[in-house]
């Protein structure tokens, strides 16, 4: 069954990425959103911040929004915001604190 498993997700990963290659805009609007939302995303990032509400600021639906990332960043968007996320804090805990 774990084969099983592994082939089904192999296959809706394949499946995603086909659906966001036929229904990215052709003159790379899907990346010119994606790039809004990760602005939105770092703008934003330490409040509770829902990527149905970063699609609604983009006048666009979730489900075009995740399309959107998984053609162009290979991830869904609450992914690439975990990211973010992961990278402040480890930028702040590199920081020299004061009186150091």
């Amino acid at each position: 069954t774990e084969l099983w498993s592994t082939h089904l997700h192999a296959c809706a990963e394949s499946l995603l990425a086909h659906e966001a290659a036929a229904t990215a805009d052709s003159r790379g609007g899907s990346l010119r959103q994606v790039k809004l939302a990760e602005d939105i995303m770092r703008a934003d990032f330490a409040t509770p911040l829902s990527i149905a509400g970063v699609a609604r600021e983009l006048g666009i639906s979730p489900r075009a929004l995740q399309l959107a990332f998984m053609l162009h960043r290979g991830m869904s968007p609450h992914e690439h915001l975990t990211l973010i996320r992961a990278d402040a804090i480890r930028r702040r805990l590199m920081a020299p604190k004061e009186g150091d």
